[in-house]
């Protein structure tokens, strides 16, 4: 069941990003997401588009987990 409801919300993640490209509170969540699931180079490459994009909370995400 958590495979299927974590399948779910990275299809949203993506839904949401091929709607509106540069929408960084959904790259955080996304790279937040990814970082649970031990995706850590994938998260951090999302955390540094959501800086990229303005995001300043995703900057202490970013320092914290992608040094």
């Amino acid at each position: 069941i958590k495979l299927k409801k974590e399948e779910k919300a990275f299809a949203y993640f993506d839904a949401a990003l091929a709607l509106k490209p540069g929408f960084a509170d959904v790259y955080l969540a996304r790279g937040n997401a990814r970082m649970d699931k031990g995706e850590k180079e994938k998260a951090c490459a999302d955390f540094s588009k959501a800086v990229e994009l303005g995001n300043i909370q995703a900057q202490g995400f970013k320092q914290k987990n992608c040094n």
